[in-house]
């Protein structure tokens, strides 16, 4: 999400030329369809690429749970009311992403 993202970037991209500086890999920001995600590019020799990876890891966490088909509709709650709280109260962002796709 822009909103992780910008951990990365830090204040006026100070955080992301310091994370290409110390590593020595080039880090691009893209957008995605999806108008509040963004698409992190790491290019550069291998060794480079893990240490800006890994920089970038320590500044993010993705977590994944399964849930049954049921309880979906209550983490969303009426017109997404449970969701946004918990994204307000936790700072996440919590995407519901169905299995089957």
């Amino acid at each position: 999400p822009w909103r992780r993202a910008a951990s990365v970037v830090g204040h006026n991209f100070d955080g992301l030329r310091e994370l290409m500086r110390t590593t020595g890999a080039e880090v691009c920001l893209e957008n995605t369809d999806r108008s509040h995600m963004c698409q992190i590019k790491v290019i550069g020799e291998p060794e480079s690429v893990e240490d800006a990876v890994a920089a970038i890891m320590d500044q993010t966490t993705v977590e994944s749970l399964t849930l049954p088909e049921g309880a979906v509709g209550r983490i969303i709650g009426h017109s997404g009311a449970t969701i946004r709280s918990i994204e307000s109260s936790s700072g996440a962002m919590v995407m519901i992403v169905d299995a089957a796709t």
